[in-house]
């Protein structure tokens, strides 16, 4: 009798703790659906500033002119290699250095516009600031050269593949503010606190270790087409959903009549 009490007693606990860790799942998502909820609320603010954002004209801080030719300069390789200082070296790049670059190169200019923001002087431009950095991180004039190139190189062979790269660009030729990368970082994190709910709605049982790693292969694979289509009609109005949801369509279908071309089935 006491043995019997003692296992009913036992798995009355064992049911007590699996309720428990189901209302803790349940709970999750309520907050994580209240999450989403208040993102999609400031991405319907944040929309208005990303149209407002992509054109946007030179700082006009007192005494700060923007740099003349600009995009010229930037896409012209020629200035390096007649600069008269030597043989510069063809750097090539790989995504991932070039990214790191990409991300010191932010994180430097942050500290340094707070010192010219403390001293009250103007901010440098992101392309101004470029040769600012590397001249304090390499010093010597043919090094300097080499990075500048070798990094509007990277940025002519990664633009078109991946999106920051794409958007450093933008900056650096003064076709996009600055503080819009801002932007594009929340709304990633909204569109990966929508997938990691939609993930947890499909396979409620998962664990968290599961769910993450599930988030993580779908960022460096493929999403599927009923997961995109859904992120896209919860962020965006239905006009803006149904244009969007058929650029994408029409881009996935271009890609796919690319790669049977390449691999000899056009």
């Amino acid at each position: 009798m006491r043995q019997k009490d003692a296992e009913i007693t036992r798995l009355t606990a064992e049911l007590k703790k699996s309720t428990q860790k189901e209302k803790k799942k349940i709970d999750e998502n309520d907050l994580l659906r209240k999450k989403i909820q208040q993102l999609e609320a400031d991405n319907r603010g944040l929309r208005t500033r990303i149209s407002n954002n992509t054109k946007v004209k030179p700082d006009q801080s007192p005494g700060r002119k923007a740099p003349p030719q600009a995009s010229k300069r930037i896409n012209t390789q020629s200035d390096y290699k007649n600069s008269g200082i030597g043989k510069v070296q063809n750097r090539i790049l790989t995504l991932k250095q070039l990214r790191d670059t990409i991300n010191d190169m932010y994180a430097q200019k942050e500290k340094f516009d707070k010192k010219c923001m403390d001293a009250k002087v103007p901010r440098e431009t992101l392309e101004q600031y470029m040769y600012t950095y590397l001249n304090q991180k390499y010093g010597l004039k043919t090094l300097i050269c080499e990075w500048a190139a070798s990094i509007i190189n990277g940025i002519k062979t990664y633009a078109k593949e991946e999106h920051d790269v794409a958007l450093f660009a933008k900056i650096l030729k003064n076709e996009c503010d600055e503080d819009f990368r801002y932007i594009q970082m929340h709304v990633r994190e909204t569109l990966l606190s929508l997938v990691k709910v939609m993930i947890r709605d499909k396979n409620p049982h998962k664990s968290e270790d599961n769910l993450n790693r599930s988030l993580e292969a779908i960022q460096k694979g493929r999403i599927e087409d009923w997961m995109w289509a859904k992120i896209i009609e919860k962020m965006y109005e239905e006009r803006d959903a149904q244009i969007l949801h058929e650029n994408i369509r029409e881009m996935i279908a271009s890609r796919r009549a690319a790669n049977q071309e390449e691999n000899g089935f056009g």
